[in-house]
């Protein structure tokens, strides 16, 4: 199976849910992270370049999907 082209990809580990969009026009690359236990709703997005749990689950989330981890 090749690389997802287009897609949006969500993971959920300890608490925490990423979901990174490819493919896209102006969302290609773009990810949200949440943090379950203190914002069950998912009203702040918690995603940063700095933020390291969130690039550890993107780079995960991106080997399944076949995708470089640049985006």
């Amino acid at each position: 199976m090749g690389a997802l082209d287009e897609g949006n990809g969500m993971i959920l580990q300890g608490g925490h849910k990423l979901i990174h969009c490819c493919g896209y026009p102006d969302f290609d690359g773009a990810s949200e992270f949440y943090d379950l236990r203190c914002d069950p709703d998912e009203l702040e997005n918690l995603y940063t370049e700095t933020n390291n749990v969130a690039q550890q689950m993107r780079e995960q989330l991106q080997e399944v999907m076949g995708r470089d981890a640049a985006g």
